[in-house]
């Protein structure tokens, strides 16, 4: 689940049904605060989604990170999930499991997969490595951002926790990963 900071009357949600029951995973909002939801899963593959992050300036730009191997593993709605755009071109072909949105500069992004921290600082046009301070290959759990300190945390599968700080807002410039 993850609510908009800019209307947290707006909720997204999604599901992970048992799969050997043939049901596909979906994702859900609310705008009225949960009182009523809408299936939004629409061009979606049938794969489950890990995490969900909302940018904190609009409520319509909302991000995935799907798990699992041979298709896409993030994807990006800008119109509240009536259709999601795969973002992920040049990130490996590996499990996803977080996405977080910079609360200061929504055009940066990070993702945490089954190798690290990947960063796009240009609305998840393009990606580099963000891992410094992170061991190599590092199974990223999930990500956290600490607004007030500018740090990110990654939990991580059996390594522990790792902190860092963020890029600063307004893009340094990084160099691009196509």
């Amino acid at each position: 689940m993850a609510v908009a900071k800019s209307d947290t009357d707006v909720v997204y949600a999604a599901t992970a049904p048992y799969n050997p029951l043939g049901v596909r995973p979906e994702v859900f909002v609310t705008r009225d605060g949960g009182g009523n939801w809408k299936k939004i899963t629409a061009n979606l593959p049938n794969r489950y989604i890990v995490d969900i992050a909302v940018s904190p300036v609009n409520s319509d730009i909302v991000y995935l990170a799907l798990s699992g191997f041979g298709a896409p593993h993030l994807y990006r709605s800008i119109n509240g999930g009536h259709n999601w755009g795969d973002v992920g071109s040049g990130l490996p072909d590996i499990p996803f499991s977080a996405v977080a949105v910079d609360p200061q500069d929504h055009r940066i992004i990070y993702v945490g997969n089954d190798l690290g921290v990947w960063v796009s600082t240009d609305f998840a046009g393009s990606w580099t490595v963000f891992r410094e301070g992170l061991p190599e290959a590092v199974l990223v759990m999930d990500l956290s951002i600490c607004e007030e300190t500018r740090l990110i945390r990654a939990a991580t599968h059996g390594n522990g926790v790792f902190e860092r700080s963020l890029l600063p807002p307004g893009g340094k410039k990084i160099k691009k990963r196509r």
